[in-house]
């Protein structure tokens, strides 16, 4: 963290004091970073589902070949 930012915190920190809102700040920050965790989460779990199913989709190796994704071919039309 800068010092500027080390400052307004330290400010914002002092306001919040003053006017006896530092309670309600605390609060609404934790709730704030308990969704942000939960959302890392699911996101992780979303990821790895589907690492899974790219495994299971290609099956194949560095050695052989995939016969089970169809080949996709680009036909272009000119006039």
């Amino acid at each position: 963290m800068t010092t500027i930012n080390k400052i307004y915190l330290q400010v914002l920190v002092q306001l919040l004091q003053r006017e006896n809102l530092i309670c309600s700040f605390i609060w609404i920050c934790q709730l704030a970073m308990s969704a942000v965790c939960s959302i890392k989460h699911c996101l992780q779990e979303v990821k790895e589902d589907l690492a899974s199913k790219r495994r299971l989709c290609n099956p194949k190796t560095d050695y052989e070949s995939n016969y089970t994704a169809p080949k996709q071919t680009v036909i272009g039309i000119s006039h």
